[in-house]
């Protein structure tokens, strides 16, 4: 396919007005507050929060740099690596001692610091702000940006004129950030919930990428009042920074003058201008997803696609079916401009289960013809099966430290709770302690567990690794998952059908008195001589009791002592050549 190469600058609700020439006119200080910060930080999500409403009180004063450094900002297993190469040593020189942490301009406010540094917990961020904007400033900044879209280079020019003597160790400071990268972020749900995105993730914003100046910035050699400094940069737009997308259209610049590494004079930032668009019209499949679990068979898919073209995007339609048969269409309709984003639900679609489904969806046509680039139409989503469970299903659910912050419930069809339990004991260190529940559904239906943390970083966040499972009267699993969540996840399973003891070698059983006081009976029936062994357990999963009998042929009768056991419900496992029975008892005193 022929590209059209188009020199299209956009003039939308993406791009501001130009700022260039800079201003030749004494104005005050600006802010440049550099938070660090990282996604396993518990109380980061309150210093972004106290940030975001101090830039937007001052918008246009006050600029935002946040630098995941440090412990907090390292990722756990399959989490994403938001540092960037830069931050250890911006961090290093502030003297932070805790985190959040963040320096107001680099500057050093007296009994303000965390240590001796410059480096000050959010509480005092906007008092110093303060100071800094009251403040008189001998250089002001402007920017303008460009971003080739078909060569994927970034040019800032940047324009700095003195109103004053400066210092002669004056360094010219481009900094790249990104909004909107979707991640984990422990706390979220606590102190900054509005931030949270409706699957889940946590909205990152004005997050370090890259100095286009180097880790320190580029030399001024003139600085007496008067001077116009002029600087052009270019960078190569990678496609990722430590496999995290760059997506250029969230991108941010802010430009500062330093003296040294240390004092920031100044900063601003600027609109950035996108041109040479290799297609007019192009929707670009950014992602699809749906349920990967589910009971009955049909999936709910969502999909999310961007303008990558030079012109306003009216309608799309797509394609999509489940394992390549039963192919629907939908047809979006709006107005979406060039490197907007757009996110949809189509329409449910039924479809026939064979064991490990795929969902495969395309873009087909767009503002009512082909779509001009096809290379990146399409989105599939894989493994997606269906959780089935048989019989007696029992919950395994494995606490974290913090287990007073853990709940579950199960729902039926109609949402209604049938089961749930938690919270637990907190534990000492980092371990972890198993409990295990009898679900005991009765109907035949599908349903879902919720396995929920208050504090909202999952049970498997580094306090020990909490995980959970749901299990079938054979142990088979029927689903688990591994504990890495935020506030909540959710699963559907379908309850099919208990398990009768005429369907196992123990042809028959019962245990009576039924409330028991004193003691109670398991009663069995075999067909055959064996060993039969009794498990018993409370509700908490902990094991009351236990042992094994030489059965015969016929009646055979287990002697519970249930006079020491608490009164609750208990569930006694009686199983024999493999095959198992669960029974329940009330105990009552």
């Amino acid at each position: 396919m022929k590209k059209l190469l188009l020199s299209v600058a956009i003039m939308t609700s993406l791009l501001s007005f130009a700022q260039l020439p800079v201003s030749q006119t004494a104005e005050n200080r600006n802010v440049i507050l550099e938070e660090f910060t990282g996604i396993n930080c518990t109380f980061c999500p309150d210093g972004h929060k106290i940030a975001s409403n101090y830039a937007n009180s001052n918008a246009g004063d006050v600029f935002l740099v946040n630098i995941h450094v440090g412990g907090f900002a390292a990722p756990g297993a399959g989490q994403p690596d938001f540092r960037t190469s830069f931050g250890t040593a911006i961090a290093n020189q502030s003297g932070l001692t805790g985190y959040p942490a963040g320096t107001i301009n680099r500057n050093l406010f007296s009994g303000l610091s965390q240590g001796s540094g410059t480096a000050m917990s959010r509480g005092n961020w906007v008092g110093a702000g303060n100071q800094v904007l009251a403040d008189p400033s001998y250089v002001n900044l402007a920017l303008d940006a460009t971003i080739d879209v078909t060569a994927m280079t970034l040019t800032v020019t940047v324009e700095a004129y003195y109103t004053g003597d400066g210092s002669a160790s004056n360094k010219l400071n481009v900094a790249v950030l990104q909004n909107g990268i979707r991640g984990p972020q422990t706390g979220a749900s606590s102190f900054y919930p509005e931030n949270i995105n409706p699957d889940g993730t946590y909205n990152h914003n004005h997050m370090l990428r890259h100095f286009m100046t180097g880790q320190w910035g580029d030399d001024i050699d003139t600085t007496t009042a008067g001077t116009l400094v002029s600087r052009t940069y270019t960078w190569n737009i990678p496609a990722d920074i430590n496999g995290v997308d760059v997506e250029i259209a969230d991108l941010e610049i802010v430009a500062y003058v330093a003296e040294g590494q240390q004092d920031v004079v100044s900063g601003n930032n600027g609109p950035i201008s996108y041109v040479n668009f290799p297609y007019t019209t192009n929707a670009r499949m950014r992602s699809a997803s749906s349920e990967t679990e589910f009971c009955n068979t049909e999936l709910n898919p969502e999909v999310r696609f961007q303008n990558f073209g030079s012109d306003t995007i009216s309608s799309v339609e797509f394609s999509y079916d489940v394992n390549g048969s039963g192919a629907m269409t939908y047809t979006w309709n709006g107005s979406l401009n060039p490197l907007s984003n757009q996110i949809i639900s189509l329409p449910t679609i039924q479809f026939t289960d064979n064991g490990s489904n795929t969902l495969n969806v395309d873009v087909v046509n767009v503002n009512g013809a082909p779509d001009q680039d096809a290379s990146d139409n399409s989105e599939s989503v894989s493994g997606i099966s269906k959780n089935e469970g048989l019989g007696d299903l029992r919950l395994i659910l494995r606490q974290d430290r913090y287990g007073s912050e853990i709940t579950w419930r199960v729902r039926n069809d109609a949402g209604q709770v049938v089961a749930s339990g938690g919270p637990y004991s907190d534990l000492s260190g980092n371990g972890t302690m198993d409990h295990t529940h009898f679900l005991n559904l009765s109907s035949v239906e599908c349903h879902s567990i919720e396995i929920l943390d208050s504090y909202g970083d999952g049970i498997n966040s580094g306090y020990g690794a909490g995980r959970y499972w749901i299990r079938q009267a054979d142990n088979s699993v029927v689903l688990s998952g591994d504990g890495v969540f935020a506030s909540s996840i959710d699963h559907p399973f379908e309850y099919t059908a208990t398990v009768g003891l005429e369907e196992t070698s123990l042809n028959e059983a019962t245990i009576f008195p039924n409330p028991a006081d004193e003691a109670a009976t398991a009663q069995i029936e075999l067909n055959s001589s064996g060993t039969i062994t009794f498990t018993a357990v409370n509700a908490l999963g902990q094991v009351i009791a236990a042992g094994s009998v030489e059965g015969v042929q016929g009646l055979n009768n287990i002697e519970l002592q249930t006079a020491s056991w608490d009164a609750g419900m208990y569930y006694v496992t009686l199983e024999m050549d493999g095959e198992q029975s669960i029974q329940k008892v009330n105990v009552i005193h």
